[in-house]
């Protein structure tokens, strides 16, 4: 069950990668991740915390990103100055999306729970009835 309720957080986009200014990153103190693509058509990925901005430039270590969506890591300190970069995307997470689905997995979990215990009760008083129908014994 805890496997299906993260699999199912990670499908309904709870956490969710969003386009986003280069202001808007520059003001965020939290330094999400972030992809960059740049004018010269290469993106480049950066993990939350892995890189900082000095005067205009992107300064960070981070992995270059193939166009067959293969990661290659960079060995180096990559310097992208903000007038190269055409688009920023940041990872981001809903908090109302997560807590609405939260709840709502626990809420079905008691509910499946509260019906598995119903059906097995009836289940059992059916069982009893049977038994004591029947004779107990030859003698």
């Amino acid at each position: 069950m805890l496997l299906l309720t993260y699999l199912l957080l990670v499908l309904i986009g709870c956490y969710s990668k969003e386009l986003t200014t280069k202001e808007s990153v520059l003001s965020d103190e939290t330094k999400p991740g972030l992809i960059v693509k740049t004018k010269q058509q290469i993106n480049y990925s950066f993990e939350r915390d892995s890189y900082e901005f000095i005067n205009d430039t992107l300064v960070g270590k981070g992995s270059r990103l193939l166009e067959n969506g293969a990661k290659v890591e960079l060995d180096f300190i990559r310097r992208i100055s903000l007038t190269d970069i055409n688009e920023i995307e940041s990872d981001r997470i809903n908090l109302v999306k997560t807590t609405i689905y939260l709840v709502a997995s626990v809420a079905l979990g008691i509910l499946v729970a509260l019906i598995i215990k119903e059906i097995n009760k009836n289940i059992s008083s059916e069982i009893s009835k049977k038994l004591g129908e029947q004779p107990q014994g030859i003698f």
